[in-house]
C-alpha cells in the first residue's frame, strides 16, 4: 500500500472505488489531500514497525455519510482484543482556536471545527451505531494528526485536553504518535521486547538462550524478525537473518553487520530468534 501510495496509484484506486461503491465524484481537492497525507502516514506506520496492521481508508460510518479518513485495526497487546485508532489526516501547517471548538485555517473562509472534537465524534458516532463495539469500552480510540504542523505554530489547538476519542498529535510528535499506537495495536512489541532482554540477559550470563515466537502467516514475524535486525545491527552485534520466506532477496549470510563485540545474534523466522554469547553463527 505504502507504494501505491508514493506512486500516486492509491488515489486513483480510491477514486474507482468512490465512483463504484457510492456512485461519487471525488473532488481534486480531495485527491490532492490523499496524495500529499496517505504516504506520510503510510510510511510513519512502516517505519514504526506497524506494517502489518490492517488499513482502512475512507470509511463510512454506518448510516451516515461522514467518512473518517484512516481506521487501523489490530490487537492489544495486553488484552488481546480487537481495538481501531480513528484518525483524521489535516495537511495544516498553522492554525488557532478561536473559540471554545472552532479553528481559523488561513486557507478556509470560515472556522472549521476542531480536528480533535471532529474525530472525537466519529469514534462516539462509531461506537453508539456499533453495538458489539458498545459493548466493548475501550477499543476505540481517535486521533488528529497535523503532519504538516510544527507544535509552536498551533500552539493554541494544543490546549484541548487529550481523552481516548480525540489525540493530537503533529509533525514534532511524530515518535509520541507511534509510541501510542504501538500501544493500542502492537502486540509484535511486546515480542519484540521480550527478544532484546533475553538477548541482554544471554549476552551478561555468558550463556545460550532460544525464544520461540509463534504466529501464522501475517502474524507479523517477519517485522519482528527485521526489526530486531536493525535495533542489533545499531548496537553493534554481528547479526544473520535465515528465512525460507521469499519475501526477503539475500539468503542466510548476507545480513552480516561486523560486531564490536565477541557476541553474536542469529534469528529465524520461521519458529526461533537465538541469542548467543562467545559463539559462532548458526
Amino acid at each position: 500500500m505504502l507504494s501505491d501510495a508514493q506512486q500516486g496509484q492509491l488515489s486513483q484506486q480510491l477514486v474507482e472505488q468512490a465512483s463504484y461503491q457510492w456512485g461519487q465524484k471525488i473532488s481534486a481537492g480531495e485527491v490532492n489531500s490523499w496524495l500529499r497525507s496517505l504516504p506520510q502516514l503510510l510510511s510513519d506506520l512502516v517505519d514504526a514497525g506497524l506494517g502489518e496492521v490492517e488499513v482502512l481508508l475512507e470509511h463510512r460510518l454506518p448510516h451516515s455519510p461522514k467518512r473518517v479518513d484512516v481506521i487501523l485495526c489490530g490487537v492489544h497487546p495486553r488484552t488481546g482484543m480487537a481495538n481501531y485508532v480513528l484518525i483524521e489526516l489535516k495537511q495544516w501547517s498553522k492554525a488557532e482556536l478561536i473559540a471554545a471548538d472552532l479553528v481559523s485555517v488561513a486557507k478556509y473562509t470560515e472556522p472549521v471545527l476542531h480536528p480533535v472534537e471532529q474525530v472525537r465524534a466519529y469514534c462516539q458516532y462509531l461506537v453508539d451505531a456499533t453495538p458489539a463495539l458498545a459493548e466493548r469500552p475501550g477499543s476505540v480510540f481517535g486521533i488528529a494528526y497535523l503532519h504538516n504542523a510544527r507544535a509552536t505554530d498551533i500552539s493554541s489547538l494544543l490546549k484541548r485536553p487529550a481523552d481516548d476519542f480525540g489525540q493530537l498529535f503533529t509533525m514534532d510528535d511524530r515518535a509520541a504518535m507511534v509510541d501510542r499506537l504501538r500501544v493500542l495495536l502492537d502486540e509484535q512489541r511486546i515480542a519484540f521486547q521480550i527478544v532484546m532482554r533475553a538477548v541482554a540477559d544471554a549476552l551478561a550470563a555468558r550463556t545460550q538462550t532460544v525464544v520461540v515466537v509463534l504466529g501464522g502467516p501475517g502474524s507479523g514475524r517477519s517485522v519482528i524478525a527485521l526489526s530486531l535486525l536493525g535495533e542489533l545491527a545499531r548496537k553493534g552485534r554481528t547479526v544473520h537473518h535465515a528465512t525460507g520466506s521469499k519475501a526477503l532477496p539475500k539468503p542466510c549470510g548476507a545480513w552480516r553487520v561486523p560486531a564490536t563485540s565477541e557476541s553474536r545474534t542469529c534469528s529465524s523466522t520461521s519458529t526461533t530468534t537465538s541469542a548467543r554469547s562467545h559463539a559462532t553463527s548458526m
